[in-house]
């Protein structure tokens, strides 16, 4: 990982793609093991700022964070356009900032008295610091890139990372975008031109929202902003987009979705199906033997 230029000189001679596929799962073991030793110390109690322990977990993540940026600007600017890698490599950077068990939990994973903590824990702990911010950037990022990918290609590893980008987009809207001061904030901005799309490309207003809390977050409906757009603060809203991504796809309507693709797709319908998109804690079946 430390001569990836190398891989340019040598271009004509390598799989470029497959390589930089080797060395960006390479990440993997790394972020696990930082969200391994997070959730030790705060299953122990022992998560105060001032503690040793999160000095070190803070510089974990800081460095962590910039590889997987050194290394986004390197997929982003290559000459070969390559969404595949790109949903990956926006997931494991969502996933620096929010676990995915995490988000099952909440989505009812391991029943209702599991979904409470977890939504107890997300809500005093994430909806409303820079972490969730910065997850639900890369989240709709995840979305951006899995629009671009060719037909019938999303599935497999790349429908999973889509499907825990919905739950962190949800998940926010429901936990951070249905607070007073959110809410007020939101209806005073209104819809359209004035949402900051998370994912549309990076600008100035992402930035604000992303570093300063600035704005109103909210998805296209269809990868364009003429066709419409929806704040989070609609969770019901959030999954039928996230469902949409899948359906799009795959664009022959006749033909069936491919079994994960269409088990995934259900679980978010599911989750939709409680007033206003509430969560109706259905269990995440479909992705439980996961590796994430």
């Amino acid at each position: 990982m430390h001569s990836i230029s190398l891989l340019d000189e040598l271009a004509e001679h390598i799989d470029e793609e497959l390589c930089y596929g080797a060395l960006l799962h390479g990440f993997w073991g790394q972020i696990a093991a930082y969200r391994e030793a997070v959730r030790f110390y705060a299953d122990n109690g022992t998560n105060k700022r001032n503690a040793t322990h999160y000095l070190w977990l803070k510089s974990q993540h800081q460095e962590l964070y910039r590889d997987l940026s050194d290394f986004s600007t390197i997929i982003y600017t290559s000459q070969k356009s390559n969404p595949n890698l790109a949903v990956i490599l926006e997931l494991f950077m969502m996933i620096l900032h929010v676990w995915p068990d995490e988000l099952q939990r909440f989505a009812g994973k391991g029943g209702e008295e599991e979904a409470g903590r977890a939504a107890a824990s997300l809500e005093e702990h994430w909806a409303r610091s820079p972490e969730a911010r910065y997850a639900v950037w890369h989240a709709g990022q995840v979305f951006r890139n899995a629009r671009q990918m060719p037909p019938t290609s999303l599935r497999g590893f790349n429908a999973i990372a889509v499907y825990f980008a919905s739950l962190t987009l949800w998940i926010y809207g429901l936990l951070s975008c249905s607070q007073p001061d959110r809410k007020q904030e939101i209806t005073a901005g209104g819809r359209g031109s004035e949402l900051v799309l998370v994912d549309g490309e990076e600008n100035r207003d992402t930035k604000a929202f992303v570093q300063l809390d600035r704005g109103v977050p909210g998805l296209m409906l269809s990868g364009e902003a003429d066709a419409g757009v929806e704040a989070l603060s609609n969770p019901s809203a959030t999954l039928s987009i996230a469902r949409n991504v899948f359906r799009e796809n795959f664009p022959i309507r006749s033909e069936p979705l491919p079994p994960l693709v269409e088990s995934l797709g259900n679980l978010l319908r599911d989750l939709g199906s409680g007033a206003g998109g509430r969560p109706s804690r259905v269990a995440s079946r479909a992705v439980s033997e996961s590796p994430l």
